[in-house]
């Protein structure tokens, strides 16, 4: 996944309330340059889809009976529940997995239901950071988070700086005009045309560099990157001409593709970098192994497929939440 906001003003944190997803302003610590407003831009990437498509807030009826994990809660790191928070770093602008609301208070989505569903086995209160994707895994070294939930695809590279716990399956898609007029897929008809991604994505730093490989070897003109700073500026990014296609994380492009009343589809091919995604924790802070406990717990009971489920996600579901899969 892929995603960074450098520029806009994000108001700081976000209190869900575990068994209910009830949602308020939380005091909090100052904000980076790299975090932005809790209030999402009018235009943005949840503004294009149709606000009745959107799913409501509400938390899973699997939830209700289940309570706290006491085996995860024994796991958690010493420290971790002075406060009876949970702080996740998390860009709240990638439909499916977080977005806001059509109220643009209220963050929505896998990320946010899954997060709030593992705090309350681990017996603490929700704090959502909204902030910008490259800034999450650094805050994470500076103790500033004590997890990042927002589609971290799995790699090695990030695997050097974080603990990963694995709770998805997904790949990279080509988003296009509807029809595809260029005809464009993942592959070297990519050589040469304008393409839009997320800066500090695997799209950016895996996927792009891998077909400019091809592009170069078979004599074509490289790819005309956009690295671009949220999320929601892909689909604004094809509208305007800036770009031919867009690269986005697999479930983030069906969902734009689905919910822009036919203006955008995902080209025909495989998904490239295909692979698990994770959560994020401190390198080797011992919060991996409580978030791995609590995930597993609603893997088992039917909880997280239930989430999935919900938000158009089941074909990434997984069954294990592996700590540090292995990951090319």
């Amino acid at each position: 996944m892929s995603r960074t906001s450098t520029t806009r003003a994000r108001a700081a944190c976000i209190t869900v309330s575990a068994a209910a997803l009830v949602l308020g302003l939380a005091a909090c610590g100052g904000s980076s340059t790299a975090e932005s407003s809790a209030a999402a831009p009018a235009e943005s990437a949840a503004a294009s889809a149709p606000a009745a498509s959107a799913p409501a807030a509400s938390a899973p009826a699997a939830s209700a009976a289940a309570g706290v994990d006491a085996a995860a809660v024994a796991l958690l790191p010493a420290g971790i529940a002075d406060d009876g928070a949970l702080t996740v770093g998390m860009e709240v602008a990638y439909p499916p997995f977080g977005y806001m609301d059509t109220d643009n208070v209220t963050p929505i989505g896998f990320d946010v239901d899954l997060a709030t569903e593992m705090a309350n086995r681990l017996g603490l209160k929700l704090v959502i950071v909204d902030a910008g994707f490259d800034s999450i895994i650094p805050s994470l070294a500076s103790s500033r988070y004590e997890a990042g939930v927002s589609a971290f695809t799995i790699t090695s590279e990030r695997q050097k700086e974080v603990d990963f716990v694995t709770y998805f399956e997904s790949g990279d898609s080509a988003l296009v005009l509807a029809g595809n007029p260029k005809g464009l897929s993942l592959d070297t008809r990519l050589c040469g045309v304008k393409t839009a991604v997320l800066k500090g994505s695997t799209m950016e730093i895996v996927t792009i560099p891998a077909i400019d490989a091809d592009c170069k070897a078979a004599g074509l003109a490289p790819i005309e990157v956009l690295s671009l700073g949220g999320s929601e500026e892909l689909p604004l990014a094809l509208q305007s001409g800036r770009a031919d296609v867009a690269l986005a994380d697999s479930g983030n492009a069906a969902y734009i593709a689905q919910n822009s009343a036919g203006a955008f589809e995902i080209a025909v091919g495989p998904l490239v970098n295909a692979g698990p995604g994770g959560m994020v924790f401190k390198k080797g802070g011992g919060m991996a192994e409580a978030a791995s406990a609590a995930l597993q717990g609603l893997m088992d009971d039917g909880t997280y497929g239930a989430i999935a489920d919900k938000w158009g996600l089941s074909s990434g579901k997984v069954t294990t939440a592996t700590i540090n899969a292995a990951k090319g």
